[in-house]
């Protein structure tokens, strides 16, 4: 379906130019690499979030539906 020159230029988009070119964020309101924070990007973070500054996961097989429900009565 595609070309060869096609699939080299599919595979260089990341997200951070999904998310410029779908929003109203400028280049200089992001990182280029979106899920990692280097020193001089924009918007400073005091560490890069880990699994050890985060509650336990309740479940880690799926979602319990009749637990959630019984908070609405």
């Amino acid at each position: 379906m595609f070309g060869k020159d096609e699939i080299e230029e599919i595979r260089r988009i990341s997200l951070a130019d999904v998310i410029l070119n779908s929003t109203s964020i400028t280049p200089q309101e992001i990182q280029s690499k979106v899920f990692f924070w280097i020193p001089g990007n924009p918007c400073p973070q005091p560490m890069q979030l880990n699994s050890t500054v985060l509650d336990p996961c309740k479940y880690l097989t799926g979602f319990d539906y009749f637990e959630v429900s019984y908070n609405f009565f």
